[in-house]
């Protein structure tokens, strides 16, 4: 912080200084931000037009500006990492409600239907195939059959160290098989259950 206001204190002007401090101030102040926060800014360097600088915090990227910033529109990958980020939410729905209750088995259903339309994933890489086979697995083993509490948490912990993974490598996916096995889901089994279609 005190890099930027050195450098606006060189500045010559004087209403980009005030629109800067103003900003860091009301942000601070409609955001219950301590005085001591961090505020992020960057530098714009232009030549003919002069030097920007643009407030970070008030830059917000959605699915589709991120798929625009990486210059993958439309990429299968980053849509993989949205449908991971909604399983998520689901398995954490269904691990919040009580396991005796009609919630609780309404969002198991919706989990496992989710992981099904994970299909469409096929093909992408062979690491999320590999993520795609093991959730859907853990699936198969639990067609026709109630789902207890332990794979609905051990899925839950999967998904949220498959959206913290900064690569996927074949290392990630033998953590997620290590996560999945641990509630007694078997990542080798052939399930006798499983539809031909599936």
């Amino acid at each position: 912080m005190r890099s930027v206001e050195s450098q606006l204190e060189g500045a010559t002007n004087e209403s980009l200084q005030q629109f800067v401090r103003q900003e860091v101030s009301n942000g601070a102040e409609l955001n219950g931000l301590d005085r001591t926060q961090y505020d992020f800014y960057a530098v714009r360097r232009n030549s003919e037009q002069g030097d920007d600088i643009i407030n970070l915090k008030n830059v917000f990227l959605s699915q589709s500006s991120l798929a625009t910033l990486y210059g993958a529109v439309d990429s299968p990958q980053i849509r993989f990492r949205f449908a991971i980020q909604n399983l998520k939410d689901t398995a954490s729905s269904a691990q919040a409600a009580a396991p005796d209750s009609s919630e609780y088995v309404h969002q198991v259903n919706l989990l496992w239907s989710k992981i099904t339309g994970l299909k469409e994933f096929f093909g992408t890489s062979p690491v999320i195939d590999e993520i795609v086979a093991e959730l859907r697995t853990a699936r198969f083993q639990h067609l026709r059959k109630d789902t207890p509490p332990i794979v609905v948490s051990s899925i839950n912990r999967a998904l949220e160290h498959l959206l913290q993974a900064q690569r996927f490598d074949d290392l990630l996916t033998d953590q997620i098989a290590e996560i999945l096995e641990s509630s007694g889901i078997d990542s080798l089994a052939i399930d006798s259950h499983r539809p031909a279609d599936a």
